[in-house]
């Protein structure tokens, strides 16, 4: 397919071309507005376009019209600067635990096949539990269902108390679709606009979609930042009906590895995968004398 005419290089060079014309060194730079809009101008050309593809799969469609969500996918990235940046999250280089996440995966996958147009659910525990690894999974999964799903984190920046008015289009576009949608916001007590934002959506559209929202709030503890994104809401009465009848019970999540032997053989497999992923086969593993019973431990990020 023909990409679009315009795109992010043509515009950036056309707008150096026409600093370059001005008389003041301060007219002749271009700040950070000026390439956001550019890239904003850029993006919703690509969107305008993707949509115009009829011939792609719907599935193809849809992530393209849709850039203010991501699943972080790994295959998508070079290899990091640093062996130990393959531990984040968008890596997975580590399977995803199938067997010692059964329950918070089924819970899930129940809750988003569940007959609520709506949903809101917070969940908390210390970096490193596996917070983002498990919605992440979910997400993946959901979207491999080719059941209508847009599912992704909302990688959307806030600048001050507010968001671009790019990004706020973008996000109520997500909610006026028609498709189903599982929303995550990652480090939710650092994004007040953004949740602000969320909740007014959620409950403006929860009894008009014809399919489901699900949100998920990932944070390290339900603390001030919920009860104050709530309040600082215009509509809170309304917002505080909506939460009394689709927001689930706050989970905290559990560690995935108790005892000293599931810890010790979940370090070995981690270890065995990690030697595969950085080719470093040659070189003989020695395992540490760490106490596993140390807590330390209880955040599987630790283990790996």
């Amino acid at each position: 397919h023909q990409l679009p005419e315009v795109d992010l290089t043509v515009l950036l060079a056309f707008a150096v071309h026409q600093a370059t014309g001005k008389p003041t060194p301060a007219e002749r730079t271009l700040t950070y507005d000026d390439l956001s809009q550019l890239m904003a101008t850029t993006a919703e050309a690509l969107r305008a376009w993707a949509k115009d593809q009829a011939d792609w799969p719907a599935e193809f469609r849809r992530i393209l019209s849709s850039g203010i969500l991501t699943l972080n996918e790994g295959f998508l990235l070079a290899d990091p600067d640093t062996a130990a940046k393959l531990l984040r999250s968008e890596y997975r280089v580590i399977p995803f635990d199938d067997v010692n996440r059964a329950t918070e995966l089924k819970d899930l996958q129940d809750w988003c096949a569940g007959d609520d147009k709506s949903g809101l659910w917070i969940w908390t525990g210390p970096g490193g539990t596996g917070k983002t690894r498990l919605m992440q999974e979910l997400g993946r999964r959901l979207q491999l269902q080719g059941q209508g799903w847009q599912a992704g984190f909302l990688s959307i920046p806030e600048r001050g108390e507010r968001l671009d008015d790019a990004d706020l289009r973008a996000l109520r576009q997500l909610f006026a679709s028609g498709d189903k949608l599982f929303l995550m916001v990652d480090y939710a007590e650092t994004r007040p606009a953004l949740i602000r934002e969320l909740l007014s959506l959620a409950t403006g559209s929860a009894n008009l979609r014809e399919q489901p929202v699900r949100i998920v709030l990932l944070a390290r503890e339900e603390g001030d930042w919920w009860r104050l994104s709530r309040r600082k809401q215009d509509e809170a009465e309304v917002i505080d009906n909506y939460l009394r009848r689709y927001q689930k019970a706050t989970v905290k999540l559990a560690p995935m590895f108790l005892g000293v032997k599931e810890r010790r053989a979940e370090f070995l497999r981690s270890r065995e995968v990690f030697r595969e992923r950085v080719h470093d086969r040659d070189i003989e593993p020695t395992e540490p004398a760490w106490d596993w019973e140390h807590e330390r431990f209880d955040r599987v990020l630790y283990i790996h």
